[in-house]
């Protein structure tokens, strides 16, 4: 089966966001410098590029038979949850930018069981994506 060079990309490209995202979130919880600008364009990229992506591919899942039962749930639940933490990793970016500027410690120093928690299940959200575009790309054409 050929892989979409646009599924390849987002694969890619969400690992890389991730690490943003740790690096960026785990730093500022062990005392580092919130790190705004690199976590807002990793946001942003993510907004325009994944998200979009994931606009693409459930555009076109009612015409793809091949996915049926465990994969059409893994989709489901992969794609409601990475929509869920999207929105709550924007809302924590937005307030942690806000404490920052005002030199206050941010949200995620704040709330440290609620950071490790958000961390936790966006690794979640992005690990279902990773293993639905192997199950879908690799496993099941074999």
């Amino acid at each position: 089966m050929n892989v979409p060079a646009f599924s390849i990309f987002s694969a890619v490209a969400e690992l890389f966001v991730t690490a943003i995202v740790l690096y960026t979130l785990i730093a500022n919880l062990r005392g580092g410098v919130f790190r705004w600008k690199l976590l807002g364009v990793a946001l942003l990229f993510e907004v325009c590029v994944n998200v979009m992506y994931m606009i693409h591919r459930a555009a076109a899942a009612d015409a793809d038979a091949s996915v049926q039962g465990a994969m059409a749930a893994l989709f489901a639940v992969h794609g409601i949850l990475s929509l869920v933490m999207l929105i709550a990793l924007l809302l924590v970016y937005v307030a942690c930018t806000f404490y920052h500027k005002a030199g206050q410690p941010t949200w995620v120093q704040s709330h440290p069981l609620s950071s490790w928690t958000l961390i936790g299940l966006w690794i979640l959200a992005v690990g279902s994506g990773e293993v639905a575009f192997v199950w879908r790309y690799f496993l099941m054409a074999a």
